[in-house]
């Protein structure tokens, strides 16, 4: 987990990966953060695509940090 704020915007979307990145963890530890409720992972209604919120994103740093 990234020791600084993660740099993103409150009302921004993040692909997974993007997500993973932003918090330096796998991709697997984001989908254990929403199995475990800490985060959650919408889906685009045009493309079915999931995507994770900045603020949630924010949320789970406090969390977990």
């Amino acid at each position: 987990m990234i020791a600084t704020e993660p740099k993103v915007s409150v009302t921004g979307r993040y692909s997974i990966a993007k997500t993973a990145k932003i918090l330096e963890v796998h991709r697997c530890t984001v989908y254990n953060y929403n199995k475990n409720g800490a985060l959650l992972i919408y889906h685009n209604k045009i493309n079915n695509r999931p995507f994770i919120k900045g603020s949630d994103i924010l949320k789970v740093w406090y969390l977990y940090y």
